[in-house]
């Protein structure tokens, strides 16, 4: 296949340099400040596999994410959840997992405290590669939605006027 210039005057390498998919944008989406001390970063944290999960029914939520970084070979020997109420979630009032040595980050049940309904979580991940550099996310988080069948309370809709009846 040749890279022939359309008939608009632009070919695919030039549309793809200038979208930013030919250089892996993807890379470019961590946080600035953790990659660039480190050489990686975390990124893309997910609760049951969405970012900012409002209102799930689960009570132990899977956790992922993804580093980043240009480094080849980049591995994960170990990371450390926190969770808590509030956005520093160096207090981790609700859950620390403590250092887990191992590269899962993918599918990590929440192992914190119990989760009442409409309850916000807030969470983060610190990982270390195999060079022994560390990196942490910014913090994420979740919400419940109603976790039992006692949570719906409700009184049925009714017409308020005789002309709606």
């Amino acid at each position: 296949m040749t890279n022939a210039i359309s008939a608009t005057g632009f070919n695919r390498r030039h549309f793809l340099a200038a979208t930013g998919i030919a250089a892996g944008i993807g890379a470019a989406t961590a946080p600035a400040s953790a990659q660039s001390k480190t050489g990686f970063g975390v990124t893309d944290l997910r609760a049951e596999h969405t970012v900012d999960l409002l209102g799930t029914d689960v009570r132990q939520p899977r956790l992922s994410w993804r580093l980043t970084g240009s480094d080849r070979g980049l591995k994960q020997v170990s990371y450390r959840i926190r969770a808590a109420s509030t956005p520093d979630t160096s207090a981790a009032d609700l859950w620390d997992s403590g250092v887990i040595t191992g590269d899962q980050s993918f599918d990590i049940l929440y192992a914190g405290k119990p989760l009442v309904t409409g309850q916000r979580v807030w969470w983060s991940v610190e990982v270390t590669d195999a060079k022994g550099r560390t990196a942490s996310a910014q913090p994420a988080w979740f919400e419940t939605g109603f976790l039992s069948p006692s949570d719906w309370q409700a009184d049925w809709i009714i017409a308020e006027d005789a002309l709606a009846e």
